[in-house]
């Protein structure tokens, strides 16, 4: 069975790592402001559905890094939004 995990900050490192390490038993990700995020691209997370509730005011100088992952998995087809 799938769950849907949905971490803020620190819970929010947790729940990515959580969905890069078992995306099988990951049916959506609800990001609310991270900051430390391995950059290692997992091409098991292009099949999970993530939503990065997530802007400039809430991360500060984590937004660019962010951004920038977020952009590498869209680019790769992975169904993430803002």
């Amino acid at each position: 069975m799938a769950g849907v995990l949905w971490g803020h900050s620190g819970g929010a490192t947790w729940v990515f790592q959580v969905a890069k390490k078992y995306p099988a038993k990951t049916a959506a990700v609800v990001i609310k402001s991270i900051c430390e995020v391995d950059p290692a691209f997992a091409p098991a997370l292009l099949q999970v559905p993530i939503l990065l509730a997530t802007g400039p005011q809430d991360l500060g100088q984590c937004y660019p890094i962010t951004t920038q992952i977020f952009d590498a998995y869209r680019a790769a087809g992975a169904p993430w939004t803002y």
